[in-house]
């Protein structure tokens, strides 16, 4: 029995470490946001060109210092440093005509919180 309990112990242990994307679906079918690897996700009804513009506006208002840009027609990186040295990488996917994915990670892993500030930010400058 002890060694069936220490099996379970270490099973779990494994998918907790791993990440299993089972457990991370999971989480991620209750809000609004998703998680992919580190970046915090939104999608926006608003078309790519109109969201580009308000992803930089938002940079500018968080204080946030463009270091460089990379557009496409449907897609594109912008990379920003904040004011501690801290990375941003904002990343915009157009998936329809009024459709935009917009991922940001905020740190070198992600900060949670500060994702979410900016999508805050971010849908106030598209939307009012």
């Amino acid at each position: 029995m002890r060694r069936f309990g220490t099996g379970v112990v270490l099973s779990l242990l494994s998918l907790c470490l791993t990440g299993c994307p089972a457990l991370i679906g999971a989480g991620m079918a209750v809000g609004t946001y998703h998680i992919i690897q580190g970046d915090l996700s939104r999608m926006y009804r608003a078309g790519y060109d109109r969201a580009w513009q308000a992803a930089l506006r938002t940079l500018e208002d968080m204080e946030m210092r463009v270091v460089d840009q990379t557009r496409g027609e449907t897609e594109g990186k912008i990379e920003a440093k904040r004011f501690n040295g801290a990375p941003v990488r904002v990343i915009l996917k157009s998936k329809a005509l009024d459709l935009t994915q917009i991922r940001v990670r905020i740190g070198a892993v992600g900060d949670r919180g500060e994702g979410e500030i900016f999508h805050e930010r971010l849908r106030k400058n598209l939307f009012d």
